[in-house]
């Protein structure tokens, strides 16, 4: 279950506050730092209980839950450090449980790599898979590494995850060494992607517009609001913060 809309919605809130959009950001805000806080707690308590011999089940979910926290504030190396506290409860006390954690850690390294190097706000195309030139990678790449490492231990376990496998492959992309060190029994092949039909490529010239907002998935509409004869774009966010 995702942390972030639970604690939003425990958090005590006073009456019509759902009328004034800024008081919704505002506990929003407050809402995760309580979480944050009230995480530590539980994990501090816990420690002090030994609970990873008594409650190792709990222990895993409640590290896993701080990570998830973590992630939302793009803290990724934190979110890391709470995923492997995680796998090491996991590794001596709930065996099953370590694979779905390793698919966590390496799906947090890429996401790590990928702010690392500018993915989401540089115009590029690091971020298209499959690459349209297959040797470019990324300057900054241990991050990548370890994602594969933990992908390539995952897929061990399920091999037929396809979701993990396509997630490894774009690590591989990420090196410059997709398509040929991939795996072979985890490759997804350029042959997949071949159509009878020839669209071109798209490029990424959002910068250059000045359309390169930031934003968590919402809505957009693009039409000529002010009967300029040009398109004008309006983007949404389900960020409570965010602008419209």
């Amino acid at each position: 279950t995702c942390a972030l809309p639970i604690s939003f919605t425990r958090f005590q809130k006073p009456e019509r506050w759902d009328r004034d959009l800024r008081q919704i950001c505002e506990i929003r805000k407050q809402s995760h730092a309580g979480a944050i806080l009230h995480m530590q707690e539980i994990l501090a308590a816990n420690e002090a209980a030994h609970a990873e011999q008594d409650r190792p089940t709990d222990l895993i979910r409640a590290h896993l839950t701080m990570a998830q926290l973590y992630a939302f504030d793009g803290k990724m190396k934190e979110e890391i450090q709470e995923q492997k506290l995680a796998l090491e409860i996991a590794q001596s006390s709930v065996p099953q449980a370590v694979p779905s954690i390793w698919q966590m850690i390496g799906t947090a390294y890429l996401h790590l790599s990928e702010m690392e190097n500018g993915t989401y706000h540089s115009a590029h195309n690091q971020g298209i898979f499959p690459p349209a030139m297959p040797t470019e990678h990324y300057e900054k790449q241990e991050e990548s590494k370890l994602a594969i490492q933990y992908f390539n231990k995952y897929l061990e376990q399920q091999p037929e995850d396809y979701q993990v496998r396509w997630l490894l492959n774009v690590a591989y992309s990420t090196l410059g060494e997709y398509p040929d060190k991939v795996p072979p029994a985890q490759l997804i092949p350029l042959s997949d992607f071949q159509s009878a039909q020839n669209v071109g490529r798209f490029k990424d010239i959002a910068s250059i517009a000045g359309t390169n907002a930031f934003l968590e998935a919402g809505g957009v509409v693009v039409d000529d609001f002010d009967n300029d004869g040009l398109l004008d774009i309006v983007a949404s966010s389900m960020d409570a913060c965010d602008p419209l």
